[in-house]
């Protein structure tokens, strides 16, 4: 079938002496009957899915498309409709065996029209200038007052706004973690670890809240799982719930609570006159419980899909008595039990917003997921981009990581609105890629979990990671051929010679470790205030 839209390209039509451009509507019309033109009504009668195939809309440069059929000081619209019928029905006779039929109101532009100027054109004028200067006046602003006085604001992705809560939380939990490892060795400096010993020491000073739940964790998350289990008298099977509380405990009980700690710290710091009850602490307890098992999910799946051996120190849940790709349906009804066990704690509306939450961040984490698989898996070197590595940290760490837990922490202080959610968004992505830009380095250096106690397969997998975007973005020519050959392959000596390839590059040339270094610097500051 004929294209229903075609256009020429206007500028090269116009700009040439003598240049005619017209818009016309087309009719297919044949002198007899024609398959081809009863299968395009055909088509075409299903107006609410079909274009109408039969009207064809064009814009055509009759100086160079219909050159032989215009006859020189041709301007009258009935002319130029006969020279574009005529022309068209040449070509679509050739190509389709059909006819043309031009509608009237065909417009045509020529290089000699000339268009008055008019008031309304004035007044948009003047809108534009307007809008124009004041965006000049803001950009100098910035460059000569806020970015002299704030460094760390020529970061793109530096948009910290984080209120005492939020500054209290990072900096007693995540700042915390991230003081060690060759990623804050890189962009660390002697400031940096003497304010991390005044981290330490303020958490020396938790409250009787935080150390009750924190600190007894490992003990109240079983008696947790099994209240609820009792409850879930519709589950007739005692396996099925044996499983249920294996599959809640194998990765959440002996593991340093870090979202829960986090979530707990912003939500202390924003109810300083908190009157501590045992409701409360057990609702506490239950969010602590469950924000730690939605990262249980996470490792289920995560772990299964990156085909690794270990996890927290002991085999992944996938290689546990064979359970292999059953992992998948067991997250699948961990998913469903964290719910669950929201549905017997709280009541109606809070617990609506605590799934919400939970929701929302399944949403983000399994579309992360998705865009980390497809590039990995696609092996185009070209999409290894810093761009391509904030997308999925955005949706990935960044939501899990700092998102989540503010979010419970302002849902349970009753003060989740619009304003605070801005807040969380903000904060979220820039301190989301530090982490996950921390974890990516030492998942480089941890292939055989000596670190973290997860043994490191970006490299085998071909991630797209922060330190493969990084070499990507600043190597030569050759070092590029060396990546392509060895990165994402599971040879042992291949990952040796991506080991020592990568040492050569200068990975602090970086634009993103330009900008992490930029980012730590307002969190540094916020560290010295509330430890002060």
């Amino acid at each position: 079938m004929p294209p229903v839209f075609h256009l020429d390209r206007y500028e090269l039509c116009i700009d040439q002496t003598g240049g005619i451009y017209c818009i016309a509507e087309i009719d297919l019309v044949s002198d007899s009957d024609n398959d081809l033109l009863k299968m395009i009504h055909e088509y075409s009668a299903r107006k609410e899915t079909h274009f109408n195939h039969s009207r064809l809309h064009y814009g055509i440069c009759l100086t160079k498309m219909c050159k032989d059929y215009l006859k020189p000081n041709t301007t009258s619209s009935k002319d130029l409709n006969l020279v574009i019928e005529k022309c068209l029905n040449t070509s679509f006779w050739e190509q389709y065996k059909l006819k043309t039929r031009i509608k009237e109101d065909t417009k045509c532009h020529t290089q000699e029209q000339y268009y008055p100027i008019e008031p309304i054109d004035i007044v948009v004028a003047v809108i534009l200038l307007s809008i124009f200067i004041l965006n000049l006046a803001g950009s100098v602003y910035d460059i000569l007052i806020v970015k002299k006085n704030n460094s760390a604001s020529s970061c793109m992705f530096n948009r910290l706004t984080p209120p005492y809560a939020a500054v209290l939380a990072i900096s007693a939990t995540w700042l915390r973690f991230a003081g060690s490892g060759p990623f804050w060795e890189i962009v660390s400096s002697s400031e940096d670890k003497l304010e991390l010993i005044s981290i330490a020491n303020f958490q020396k000073k938790q409250s009787p809240l935080m150390k009750r739940i924190i600190n007894d964790f490992n003990n109240y998350v079983p008696k947790v799982v099994d209240e609820s289990l009792a409850k879930m008298t519709f589950v007739k099977s005692s396996d099925m719930k044996d499983r249920i509380k294996k599959a809640s405990e194998y990765y959440t009980v002996g593991r340093n609570p870090v979202q829960g700690e986090f979530m707990l710290f912003a939500f202390e710091s924003m109810n300083k006159d908190l009157k501590i009850t045992d409701e409360l602490v057990h609702q506490l307890q239950v969010v602590v419980t469950t924000v730690e098992m939605v990262q249980s999910y996470f490792f289920f799946w995560d772990d299964l899909e990156d085909n690794s051996l270990t996890r927290l120190n002991k085999p992944c849940w996938h290689l546990v008595d064979n359970i292999g790709m059953m992992a998948f349906n067991d997250a699948c009804i961990l998913r469903s039990y964290i719910d669950e066990v929201l549905r017997q704690n709280f009541n109606l509306e809070m617990r609506d917003k605590i799934m919400n939450a939970y929701h929302q961040l399944y949403f983000n984490a399994a579309m992360g997921q998705h865009f980390d698989a497809e590039v990995a898996r696609s092996r185009n070197y070209d999409n290894y981009t810093m761009e391509t590595y904030d997308m999925i940290c955005l949706l990935k760490s960044s939501s899990y990581a700092i998102k989540s837990p503010l979010t419970l922490a302002l849902i349970l202080s009753n003060k989740w609105n619009k304003e605070s959610i801005d807040i969380v968004e903000n904060l979220a992505v820039d301190i989301g890629i530090l982490i996950q830009c921390h974890n990516d380095l030492i998942d480089y250096y941890n292939t055989k979990g000596k670190v973290t106690g997860k043994s490191g397969s970006d490299i085998q997998t071909g991630k797209c990671s922060w330190v493969a975007a990084a070499v990507l973005e600043n190597c030569s020519a050759a070092q590029r051929r060396i990546f392509i050959e060895n990165y994402g392959n599971t040879d042992p000596e291949k990952g040796i010679v991506m080991g020592n390839s990568t040492k050569i590059v200068n990975l602090q040339n970086s634009s993103q470790f330009t900008c992490v270094k930029q980012i730590r610097e307002p969190v540094r500051s916020s560290a010295q205030f509330v430890t002060a």
